[in-house]
């Protein structure tokens, strides 16, 4: 019994690690601009509109920011690195650093200066790239009116979707990404760049000027012929890499019950309008 107190006294004294580790260098860490959006919700146009850009890189859907994100949510594995004198700025260096080190080479391919991410599921981890980048990243944020967002998504395979997928979960994931977006902006505004699918699609020169004054560029007419420009191949939707001019996709859910359409639009009526769009005809004012 004895033995066993002064291992326990011994655990409470010494259980944690009392080395400190040196925070990693931060001179290679490259920053990225996030395009924030939704499934289906024009993110791939917007793509290839940025990537045509001389100074902007824009890949494929990155993705894995959030296994990052999983990892540091885990407060067993969190608990974990401090036991072995990993504080958070460590941490946070060393995630970042890794992070840095799949944008870079493709960066560094490319022969451009900025990358932008564009990976719909980052919606959802905001609060991590936050932390990620201490508060150092800009984003740029489209919105789509949810029910043709909803239409588009049932269509097509979504991953997050899958198991139990109808018109009312895909309208729900529209509801909590534009929540989320809202809220977002409203908290970092002076980081954040609004776009409206329906806007982008009407007046691409006036809506991609006011993007590239956000991120400091200067306009370049060879954007509007995004389309002959190279973009790598990812899990964007096959009809955007084909079209030529850009064709803006409106009102595909009105062969919907109107019993149905009333009920979304009712649901999402403070959405919509805080977006900007007329609640009742989900037209962009």
């Amino acid at each position: 019994m004895l033995d066993k107190l002064r291992t326990r006294l011994r655990d409470m004294a010494f259980g944690r690690t009392q080395i400190r580790v040196v925070n990693l260098s931060d001179e290679t860490d490259i920053t990225p601009v996030f395009v924030i959006g939704t499934f289906r919700s024009g993110t791939t146009l917007l793509r290839f509109l940025l990537d045509s850009h001389s100074q902007l890189c824009c890949p494929p859907e990155t993705k894995f920011l959030v296994n990052l994100a999983e990892m540091h949510g885990d407060q067993s594995t969190t608990r974990a690195l401090e036991t072995m004198g990993l504080e958070n700025d460590y941490v946070r260096n060393s995630l970042k650093s890794f992070a840095s080190s799949l944008y870079s080479p493709y960066l560094s391919v490319k022969g451009k200066s900025i990358l932008v991410d564009k990976t719909p599921e980052y919606v959802r981890i905001l609060d991590f790239i936050h932390w990620l980048y201490e508060g150092r990243a800009k984003y740029i944020l489209i919105y789509r009116n949810g029910l043709d967002v909803a239409q588009s998504m049932f269509k097509q395979v979504i991953e997050p979707l899958e198991e139990n997928k109808t018109i009312d979960t895909c309208f729900d994931y529209w509801k909590k990404d534009s929540q989320i977006m809202l809220e977002w902006h409203e908290r970092h505004g002076t980081s954040c760049h609004k776009l409206v699918y329906e806007n982008l699609c009407s007046d691409v020169k006036g809506v991609m000027e006011g993007t590239f004054d956000f991120l400091g560029l200067e306009w370049e007419e060879t954007v509007l012929e995004w389309y002959r420009q190279s973009h790598d191949i990812g899990y964007e939707d096959i009809k955007a890499r084909r079209q030529r001019s850009i064709q803006q996709s409106s009102g595909n859910y009105d062969d919907w019950p109107e019993n149905d359409i009333r009920r979304l639009k009712e649901s999402a009526r403070n959405i919509h309008s805080h977006i900007g769009y007329n609640p009742e005809t989900l037209e962009w004012k």
